[in-house]
């Protein structure tokens, strides 16, 4: 009976006059802080508990920092909040429908002014837990929150039901801006065509022309192409002369365009010998060990077609050194090229027309400075910029160990994992920006039967290393047009040949963002490998530098 009466007592105290932590955590004292929260009845909790009244989450988060402690002993109050976050977006997922709410929460999430007070008479150590870590924990819950809005108008936005020029979407899309939550667009074709016809770069307005054909040419099966021959018969009987000649020239170009047009090509040798060949160019800052230098440039050819199809530049870690400009890139360039000899600069990060302006597309963090908090799902790539080196981060595996060698979890599971990636990196004033991760560990993770065979002219960098642990950042600068898990594997083939451990290999931007700078010793531009588009365009830039 007394059971009953307690059971009772409890279910009123929690459904009806609110859910009672103090009463909640003393019941489970016995519990470490990882068994409680799995055990946490969230949705109960939810029902009497506003997401958005802070004072009481403040309170509640306080009584679980003050009572419970995990497996090594360490309090946190902060993992209730993250845990409770995704729990609230499980059962309330962002949607089309409820934008202008979720956005609302994210942007009260991320205000300072939530009126938050301290439990009543706290002890020093209390009062420091809630002063320093108050804010910082509720504005990650905001980022992640106004993140997964992002993802959500991005995903509609791909199947034409998100318009960013309708006036209410536009104000959601200021709103997100403004709290440094961008989303990510793609340009359309057209725009791009545009914009390389501007920068003069002909020759990618008739690859991507030949592409089209070609799409076109090899979607139609045989069974199509036995109905296209039949309706040219219909209207070369029943149509004027003009027209039938024109007919019959259409016809004619269709099946020189269906037996010419190579839709089958041989898939790449997974062997250690690429297709590939390095040719020795240029070398530059000898170390004065035999004929050994720091910068070694080669040509790349395919030796298929014996064409020459880009170039690769061979640079020495940790002896030349790197940074990322991720915002005011030509100012910093600049400002950065008077007191350093910078041996290459290069586009890095993707970039998103936002509004009419060009931001940072995917994570991105400036020496600790958040610059977009939105963690696309589609890039499992991190490159990590500290100690005057960068780091190849693969955002999908179970453990993420990050340069000073601390552990993570991967941020795409949960908020918390999420909150430890963003923390890090402000902690140890971090430069990130994500992108599309094709190798590492030594592994190949682009997967050719699931990747776009769109054919495009790449940039990749690669980082390596020898049986000793000398480590090598090499820029692949493919001019010729390829699919990515091709030239990853051929890249990769190449590196594996001279027997160095692959650590990562990245994809970087090109586009409207084709820059690619080389300089000699005396500083001078190397003009046999450069870009088409001039560095004062640069939105964000790789720069290697002695």
């Amino acid at each position: 009976m007394k059971k009953l009466l307690l059971f009772l007592f409890i279910f009123l105290d929690f459904s009806v006059f609110g859910f009672d932590m103090q009463a909640y955590v003393s019941q489970h004292r016995d519990q470490n802080l990882q068994v409680f929260l799995a055990n946490f009845p969230y949705n109960q909790y939810l029902e009497t508990v506003a997401f958005t009244d802070f004072p009481r989450i403040q309170e509640d988060r306080y009584i679980v920092w003050k009572s419970l402690r995990d497996a090594n002993g360490k309090q946190d109050g902060d993992i209730f909040l993250y845990h409770l976050a995704d729990e609230f977006l499980k059962q309330y997922p962002v949607t089309l429908a409820q934008l202008d709410k979720k956005i609302s929460i994210g942007e009260a999430y991320l205000s300072t002014s939530k009126k938050l007070s301290n439990p009543s008479q706290p002890s020093l150590d209390n009062n420091y837990y809630f002063k320093l870590n108050t804010n910082e924990a509720y504005q990650i819950v905001g980022y992640y929150i106004l993140s997964k809005v992002a993802e959500v108008i991005e995903q509609n936005h791909r199947k034409s039901k998100f318009n960013p020029t309708d006036s209410i979407n536009v104000t959601y899309l200021k709103r997100l801006k403004k709290n440094k939550v961008l989303v990510s667009f793609e340009e359309s074709s057209s725009k791009k065509i545009i914009a390389n016809i501007k920068q003069g770069k002909f020759n990618y307005v008739i690859d991507r022309f030949q592409q089209s054909i070609k799409s076109f040419v090899c979607g139609l099966g045989i069974f199509v192409w036995g109905i296209v021959a039949v309706l040219l018969g219909i209207i070369f009987v029943n149509i004027p002369t003009f027209f039938k000649k024109i007919s019959v020239l259409a016809a004619i170009i269709l099946v020189i365009l269906k037996f010419t047009t190579d839709c089958n090509p041989s898939p790449v040798s997974s062997e250690a010998r690429p297709n590939f060949k390095q040719i020795w160019s240029k070398s530059f800052y000898p170390t004065g060990y035999k004929s050994e230098h720091l910068v070694e440039i080669f040509n790349l050819k395919d030796k298929s077609s014996n064409h020459s199809i880009g170039h690769s530049i061979w640079m020495r870690a940790p002896r030349i050194k790197v940074q990322y400009f991720a915002s005011s890139a030509v100012n910093q360039f600049r400002s950065f090229k008077n007191q350093h000899r910078v041996v290459l600069a290069t586009t890095g990060g993707y970039t998103t027309n936002f509004g009419g302006s060009k931001k940072p597309d995917g994570f991105t963090l400036e020496n600790g400075k958040l610059i977009n908090a939105v963690l696309l799902h589609d890039r499992h790539g991190l490159a990590v910029f500290s100690g005057n080196s960068v780091q190849a981060i693969n955002l999908k595996a179970n453990k993420i160990k990050l340069p000073n060698g601390d552990i993570l979890d991967t941020p795409f599971e949960s908020l918390a994992a999420y909150s430890q990636l963003l923390k890090w990196c402000k902690d140890h004033n971090a430069t990130v920006f994500q992108t599309h991760l094709l190798a590492s560990n030594d592994s190949i993770l682009i997967n050719p039967s699931k990747s776009s065979n769109a054919q495009r002219e790449r940039r990749l960098l690669a980082l390596f290393e020898d049986k000793k642990g000398n480590k090598v950042h090499a820029i692949f600068n493919i001019t010729a047009s390829y699919d990515l898990a091709s030239i990853t594997q051929e890249i990769f083939n190449i590196i594996a040949k001279r027997e160095f451990k692959v650590l990562g290999i990245m994809n970087l931007d090109t586009g409207s963002y084709d820059i690619l700078n080389v300089f000699n010793e005396r500083g001078n531009l190397w003009p046999a490998v450069r870009g088409p588009v001039d560095i004062s365009a640069a939105t964000n830039l790789i720069v290697y530098y002695k």
